[in-house]
């Protein structure tokens, strides 16, 4: 098996992760109507995804300019990089959708006003985590090509 279109899933998988956070991830139901905030905006902890999302499409970049073989030396040093990107995207979104780290505070006429219901996660954030993961296997799959058979 070629590391191409193991590439093209890092690459495709990466920007995902790096898009993703930019988009609504948390909302609350308030007086003054839906409050809502994007995973950046929310929580610092968020900014280092689109940094990781650009090491997962610099690895699928190499994989398509350096196309080999899964397995061989080039596709395992480009398996373990999508690998360690995958799995550190993939638990900063898991763990900023499960430990939800905010509270959404509404200010309607100038007065703070918090939410009445419970913070929601919203798609966005299993979207980066499942991307994430993608990368991480086609990772796997440069490593270990034997686990696809």
């Amino acid at each position: 098996m070629t590391l191409r279109p193991l590439g093209v899933v890092m690459i495709v998988g990466g920007a995902a992760v790096g898009a993703l956070p930019f988009l609504v991830w948390y909302s609350a139901d308030s007086p003054a109507g839906r409050a809502t905030a994007t995973g950046v905006s929310a929580t610092g902890e968020l900014w280092s995804l689109p940094a990781v999302a650009g090491v997962m499409v610099v690895a699928g970049a190499l994989a398509l300019a350096l196309d080999g073989a899964t397995g061989s030396r080039r596709g395992r040093r480009i398996g373990a990089l999508a690998v360690a990107a995958g799995a550190v995207g993939a638990f900063w979104a898991i763990k900023n959708g499960v430990d939800v780290p905010v509270r959404l505070v509404s200010t309607p006429s100038g007065r703070s006003v918090r939410p009445g219901g419970t913070v929601e996660v919203e798609p966005a954030a299993f979207g980066a985590a499942a991307a994430a993961a993608c990368v991480a296997l086609a990772g796997i799959l440069a490593l270990f090509p034997e686990a696809a058979r």
